[in-house]
């Protein structure tokens, strides 16, 4: 589903939507495209996209979309698999089979960040329309390498620019059901051709009833309240609903662009039932849209002017407290450490548990984020604490699920100069072992499992995996798989 409406007025952009054409027309001869788009926030790329599609599509075609924002930036893969479907318990078998084969291969959501330049790359083998919105300015390195990696490749890279003076016109016309006078179009230029500041302040004229319509559309009163900036006006918008669902809304912010009521019931302690009516009325103000089984908001310039009007510390502080009420409603091991990640606040006690008890589960589905906030959490707690031996473990899991060996050796190494229990010391070297052998270091893993092997101590459920190997492989580590990068991730 395309969480961005068609716009129910368009103007201009007659170039652009024929590039987005000719795209769908490729797709319909069974043959692959990309489409690069970028621009200012509040442009229209996600209307463009909309308009593009709902004009030029295909009712049977199966369209997928992804968001990337704060809170999924530590997961380059997870848009792409948003977009793709790709989950498990799929009803449909190919996107199950890819989701079980990413658990499988331990890639979960944390592929290095050319997955996209792979699949840009291999286009024109796959049945399929893949475009992208970007924010033009400031670009990251790995965008723009992204970018130049889909022009080198023949994929059309749109830029828009503001709508021209005379296509906003015609979108007050049209918005007004009568041409802008003189001073509504002195007005109406401060947008600077933005179509969403445009749109937000034309809405906000009407709400205000500050327009007289004639032969001209033209301001009843003097307008002395011109928002200074498109976050200023998107905030307007919430004057049209009630300071309950206003105060709702912030707090579904703190969840992302996209959020489950059931999670949003969480964090506002209240029963989903009791949020239905804010809900709806948050939709038909226009700041809420569907979303699959959840809810997204309309544009991601209204969460993010949603978000940016809290103080930073106000922002951590929810950060924190959703990461440990999901937590104890045992929700989604992801989601809690996106909430977590947000916070940065690690050395609470019940991170440290819920990080031991779930970093299994994370580690297969976002390794990256599992060994960022294992780490820090190792950090704040002492090496006596009772919990330091199960971090440490978890930590070097972690790092061996996303290659980082020589770090995994460090933090293992210095683990067991302080360990004293012999079950996590034979499970320390065992996980040492392979990471020496990722960093070819295959002469310093064998020590380390013959020396594991010495220690009286080692519990006989510790020796499996450690002497029957050695002596199959005649010194060798045996043929023990590390995290398996497809194509994509290479």
């Amino acid at each position: 589903m395309w969480p961005i409406d068609r716009p129910p007025h368009w103007v201009g952009r007659t170039q652009e939507l024929a590039v987005l054409r000719a795209g769908a027309e490729a797709l319909r001869r069974g043959e692959g495209t990309v489409v690069w788009v970028e621009g200012e926030p509040g442009i229209g790329k996600s209307s463009l996209v909309a308009h593009a599609l709902a004009e030029a599509g295909d009712p049977e075609w199966d369209i997928g979309w992804g968001i990337a924002d704060q809170l999924t930036e530590q997961l380059p893969l997870r848009p792409m698999l948003d977009c793709l479907q790709v989950k498990p318990g799929s009803p449909d078998p190919r996107r199950a089979h890819a989701a079980d084969l990413l658990r499988k291969q331990r890639l979960g959501l944390s592929a290095d960040g050319d997955a996209g330049y792979q699949l840009a790359a291999a286009i024109d083998q796959l049945r399929l329309l893949l475009i992208a919105t970007c924010r033009s300015a400031p670009p990251r390195p790995e965008v723009q390498q992204l970018r130049t990696a889909v022009a080198r490749r023949g994929g059309a890279v749109i830029t828009l620019g503001p709508l021209a003076e005379s296509d906003v016109a015609a979108l007050v016309a049209k918005m007004l059901g009568t041409p802008p006078g003189d001073a509504l179009r002195q007005l109406t230029a401060q947008a600077a051709g933005n179509p969403l500041y445009l749109r937000e302040l034309v809405d906000a004229l009407v709400r205000e009833r500050a327009v007289r319509n004639g032969p001209a559309a033209e301001i009843s009163v003097a307008w002395d309240q011109l928002p200074p900036s498109l976050a200023a006006v998107l905030n307007d918008r919430l004057s049209s609903v009630s300071a309950q669902t206003a105060q709702m809304l912030r707090t579904a912010a703190v969840l992302g662009a996209r959020f489950t009521v059931a999670d949003l019931a969480v964090l506002l302690r209240r029963p989903a039932w009791d949020l239905a009516a804010s809900l709806q009325e948050a939709a038909a103000a226009g700041l809420l849209a569907g979303s699959g089984a959840g809810l997204a908001f309309r544009h991601p310039l209204i969460r993010q002017a949603l978000y940016e009007s809290m103080p930073a510390a106000l922002r951590t502080t929810l950060h924190t407290e959703a990461a440990r009420e999901l937590a104890a409603t045992d929700a989604d091991a992801l989601t809690v450490a996106q909430q977590l990640s947000a916070g940065g606040r690690p050395g609470q006690g019940w991170t440290r548990a819920w990080l031991i008890r779930a970093a299994p589960a994370l580690t297969t589905q976002a390794p990256q984020l599992a060994a960022d906030l294992l780490r820090l959490e190792l950090e704040e707690t002492a090496v006596g604490d009772e919990a330091w031996d199960a971090l440490v473990v978890c930590l070097v899991r972690a790092l061996l699920a996303v290659g980082a060996y020589q770090e995994a050796i460090r933090q293992a190494s210095r683990a067991l100069t302080a360990m004293t229990d012999p079950a996590r010391r034979g499970e320390t070297s065992w996980i040492l072992a392979h990471a020496q052998w990722g960093a070819g270091s295959n002469d310093d893993a064998i020590s380390v499992i013959r020396q594991a092997l010495a220690e009286v101590d080692l519990p006989r459920t510790g020796r499996p995996g450690c002497w029957p190997c050695l002596r199959r492989s005649n010194g060798t580590l045996p043929a023990w798989t590390p995290p398996t990068r497809s194509p994509a991730g290479r």
